[in-house]
């Protein structure tokens, strides 16, 4: 399979992973991997396997959903070739803030969701904290706002006097507590008045909504990629989709080694009970050991949860295949790492390459810099899944590559 053409790899089964895709679950399961082990290509096998073999009728209809939108379109395309127009047309493969927002429209929903950093929420969260209290900075609110309110759904002050603050570094008693609540309350206010609720909210709101309404969409069983960057909502949102548990109702695959976002999830807070139905990939059969070795390096010291409240460890994970190790280079100017990359480029189909940078801006900048150089360029949409036939160095968000 290593000299297969690149669309027979993107949905390929290793033989290890065959068990776990065709394994009879009473619940829901839960795969964890690290990177190149296959996660989601063991998802879209299972997508194939429930719908040939276990929920085989007209009607039964799966949800296979993910964080981001760009992933969610990838595995829409290779679902197609797996499965067949005829299978595929009963998955539903949406990522969830898609999913939530039309199912919001659906039920005639009188608020408009936005996502940070949206100029809507900047606006209404400037204007909450401008008369914040001077002890803590303005940094130190926003993340308040998301790791604490948010991920607790507090909408009262004895809501926020009862969350749990845990990792967030800064201790804070009740009177604090209480000193700052009205900032989060200026800018909930702010919300409304604008007729806005962020994505968080609207997940929560979809769940009200399920829970008094008799329209909610029936599917057999959700598969569900990227979990650990999804939050508490999110899951029990899904829980919610699917209220009582059964058999094969929940598959889950993530991995919080990988996570970009600051969410924690525990899975059994969110009403999903995965003891005794927990799977592990170990084998990476895209990436070579000398790549994998230099990014696990990073987190050697740093403990890393099961996205259910215990310690994932990558001890058994290892690559099967052999390479150079990373180059790192060290640069004095932007226009000498400019240089060096075009110089790289230069000896490889650029189709074949990616650059990876941090922010739309530095995108932009280094986008900038190859056309200058006469190196063409193609960047990686969030919005469109990548057409493989177009010429150009491949450049994109770190988010967008995930």
């Amino acid at each position: 399979m290593l000299d297969a053409p690149l669309d027979k790899w993107r949905v390929f089964l290793h033989p290890s992973q065959l068990r776990i895709v065709q394994a009879h679950y009473n619940g829901p399961a839960r795969v964890l991997g690290g990177a190149g082990t296959g996660k989601t290509v063991v998802a879209m096998h299972r997508a194939n396997h429930l719908l040939t073999t276990v929920f085989t009728e007209p009607d039964d209809r799966l949800l296979f959903t993910t964080f981001t939108r760009n992933l969610a379109q990838d595995i829409d395309a290779n679902l197609k070739q797996l499965c067949g127009e005829s299978l595929s047309q009963r998955i539903d493969v949406v990522h969830l803030d898609k999913w939530v927002s039309d199912y919001l429209k659906r039920n005639d929903y009188r608020h408009r969701v936005a996502y940070w950093p949206s100029p809507e929420l900047k606006s209404c969260w400037e204007s909450a904290t401008v008369h914040k209290p001077a002890a803590w900075t303005a940094e130190f609110f926003r993340e308040e706002w998301t790791d604490v309110i948010q991920r607790h759904g507090c909408t009262s002050l004895d809501d926020y006097k009862r969350a749990r603050r845990g990792g967030r570094g800064v201790r804070l008693n009740r009177k604090q507590r209480v000193a700052i609540w009205p900032v989060f309350e200026a800018y909930r206010n702010a919300l409304t008045s604008k007729g806005l609720r962020e994505n968080e909210d609207a997940i929560r709101d979809a769940i009200g909504l399920m829970r008094h309404h008799p329209k909610v969409p029936q599917y057999r069983a959700i598969l569900v990629d990227e979990a650990q960057d999804m939050s508490t909502a999110a899951f029990e949102l899904l829980r919610q989709i699917i209220p009582e548990e059964k058999p094969n109702d929940l598959f889950i695959v993530g991995d919080a080694h990988q996570r970009i976002y600051r969410r924690r999830v525990v899975l059994k807070r969110a009403g999903v009970n995965i003891v005794g139905r927990s799977k592990k990939l170990y084998i990476n059969y895209r990436t070579t050991d000398e790549i994998r070795n230099a990014a696990v390096a990073f987190l050697t010291d740093t403990p890393v949860d099961d996205l259910d409240g215990g310690v994932d460890t990558n001890s058994r994970y290892k690559s099967l295949s052999h390479g150079s190790p990373p180059e790192i280079a060290s640069l004095k100017s932007f226009q000498q790492e400019a240089d060096r990359i075009a110089a790289f480029v230069g000896q490889e189909d650029a189709r074949n390459t990616c650059l990876v940078a941090r922010t739309n801006g530095l995108v932009d900048q280094y986008e900038e810099a190859m056309k200058a150089r006469g190196i063409q360029t193609y960047r990686l949409s969030r919005n469109e899944a990548e057409d493989h036939s177009a010429e150009g160095l491949r450049i994109a968000t770190m988010h967008r590559v995930r």
